[in-house]
């Protein structure tokens, strides 16, 4: 007789995808009633004297309900616990992906926002991203990377940074870090209406300028809205743990 014994650990600890809500404290680790707060007095401190990026930052977003989800709360949010030392980021493009192969409904009743943000051309098709598309555009040219219409780049690990410009429409410009990730992708080409991102969905994607990248209810992956600031009562940010 064949005598076996498998040795297993304890305790496996896995990467979980949480949305933020306010009953989500012990999925989270956290309490997101005090890290929203906490971000929101961060922001006050960091932009002092810029209320046109303070508004921006926290546009859309209901403290009280912990609803809304746009591109500049979820960096600003993403660099934020990870200062705090919280072991786990905001979405990304690739965390979104794995979500949806294993629950490709999982944002059936709302959005979320990646940290990601997806870079077709040096011309505009919204006049407002004129100064942070300007800025934007001149570092990428630095790193050597190309872009275009039908092959965009995608960014993510920004830093966000005050502009007293008051020409500028966010009081906001984007700046890459070290650790910051340029790759192009052309699942993202305009006129494509379907990407493979887990699983395949439809896609939302513009011609020229520059705009967010998230997930849009179940069946949809938006990358065309040009307004980074922009923001519903439906959107939910969703915290990966690490």
């Amino acid at each position: 007789m064949v005598k076996y014994i498998e040795f297993k650990p304890k305790e496996i600890i896995y990467p979980k995808a949480i949305v933020i809500t306010p009953d989500a404290e012990s999925q989270l680790g956290f309490n997101p009633f005090e890290i929203y707060s906490k971000a929101k007095e961060k922001i006050q401190e960091d932009f002092k004297g810029n209320e046109r990026a303070i508004k921006t930052l926290i546009n859309g977003i209901n403290f009280k309900k912990l609803t809304g989800s746009q591109f500049f709360w979820n960096n600003y949010l993403n660099n934020f616990i990870q200062e705090l030392g919280i072991n786990g980021r905001i979405m990304n493009l690739n965390d979104l992906g794995k979500i949806y192969a294993l629950k490709d409904k999982f944002f059936e009743s709302h959005y979320s926002d990646t940290i990601n943000l997806c870079l077709r051309s040096e011309s505009l098709s919204w006049e407002n991203n004129k100064h942070i598309l300007e800025n934007l555009v001149k570092q990428v040219k630095q790193r050597g990377k190309n872009f275009s219409s039908k092959n965009p780049l995608i960014i993510s690990n920004l830093d966000l940074v005050s502009d007293a410009n008051l020409d500028n429409y966010y009081g906001l410009l984007l700046k890459f870090r070290e650790d910051s990730i340029l790759e192009n992708d052309e699942r993202f080409a305009y006129g494509k209406d379907r990407i493979e991102l887990g699983v395949e969905k439809i896609l939302l994607t513009k011609e020229k300028d520059l705009s967010g990248v998230c997930a849009f209810g179940s069946r949809n992956v938006g990358s065309s809205v040009g307004n980074l600031q922009v923001s519903g009562v439906n959107g939910w940010v969703v915290f990966v743990s690490d």
